[in-house]
């Protein structure tokens, strides 16, 4: 074979591979031009029936799974609890509704300054973004998708799929937070001030005259009604009896009567240096029509779970018996 030959057959070689190059170089731009105005989660859009899952890792790698069990969400992280209702509806919002609004370039500078390395894959954490991985019910992937930082704008953010090097901005429809916490229902409960009719602690009774009385001349039953307007979890709750698990261990009972007739039944627990909380939804005798439906839809986030308070919110409602026994007695004097 001659040197001339061999030189044809490099040239050939050399220019189909230019050829596929161009084409391959084309297709790509093409692939990108064309994702203008299509939908971000297209799979999980089209499919929304059959989402069932969802895996978050966010910038710091941290990963969170969620998953659908009939009518709800629950956190897998989180001993399968119900996740917070407000970030799966922004969830849902953002899924249906994200758009494509223009593409950009894909260099790997470009999508470290846009907080779009992919989290799984990088050890630079200042230019990760937040990994979306949506399921369907059979476990197969839908959509894998990094969502970045803002563009500038309030309503649009930076992101790519996890399997291009193109990027794009996106309107941000809804409030997505790749932090493990934003999917923990927080507050806990809220238990409104003026609602209350009475409050029982062991055997105290507490009306509502001496409510008042205690909110002006009080500040621990003050801190309290603070505390029971927002009560607040460590995102750890458990299906576990206390009682079993420490039969020395005596909860103190703080039993809470609304208008209406809804009672919150509170149950709080002081184990090896942590507090943990009981709810139980009850009623009274005459109680409005309206109180046995809301208890029978809403005793499931409760039933069987205990609750990590904070430890300040914990050692208050805890101690809360001892303090207005302590604060009649001087009444009293």
């Amino acid at each position: 074979m001659t040197d001339r030959y061999l030189k044809r057959i490099l040239f050939a070689t050399l220019l189909l591979l230019a050829i596929l190059s161009g084409i391959a170089i084309y297709n790509h731009y093409f692939d990108a031009k064309n994702m203008r105005g299509k939908y971000v989660f297209a799979n999980s859009r089209q499919k929304i029936e059959s989402l069932s899952a969802f895996k978050i890792v966010s910038a710091g790698g941290d990963e969170i799974n969620l998953y659908r069990k009939g009518d709800s969400w629950r956190f897998k992280e989180a001993n399968d609890y119900f996740v917070n209702t407000d970030m799966i509806r922004n969830f849902y919002n953002m899924i249906n509704n994200s758009i494509v609004i223009s593409v950009h370039n894909g260099k790997k500078s470009l999508l470290a300054e846009n907080n779009l390395l992919n989290p799984q894959e990088t050890s630079d954490r200042s230019g990760a973004g937040t990994l979306l991985i949506t399921y369907d019910i059979n476990g197969g992937e839908l959509d894998r998708v990094i969502l970045g930082k803002k563009n500038g704008f309030e309503d649009y953010v930076f992101a790519r799929d996890a399997e291009h090097s193109y990027s794009y901005t996106i309107n941000s429809v809804g409030i997505f937070n790749g932090n493990p916490e934003a999917w923990i229902p927080y507050p806990l409960l809220q238990v409104q001030n003026q609602y209350i009719e009475g409050i029982a602690l062991g055997g105290n009774e507490i009306d509502r005259e001496q409510i008042d009385y205690l909110l002006l001349h009080s500040a621990i039953f003050r801190k309290l009604f603070d505390v029971l307007n927002f009560i607040d979890y460590q995102g750890n709750a458990l299906r576990s009896d206390l009682r079993q698990a420490f039969p020395d261990t005596k909860p103190q009972r703080i039993e809470i009567a609304m208008i209406g007739g809804l009672v919150y039944i509170f149950d709080i627990y002081h184990v090896e240096g942590s507090y943990w909380m009981e709810i139980t939804l009850a009623s009274k005798r005459l109680a409005h029509k309206d109180i046995l439906p809301f208890i029978q839809k809403n005793q499931q986030y409760f039933s069987d779970w205990v609750f990590q308070l904070a430890t300040d919110q914990g050692e208050l409602m805890y101690n809360i018996r001892i303090a207005h026994d302590k604060l009649e007695a001087e009444i009293k004097q």
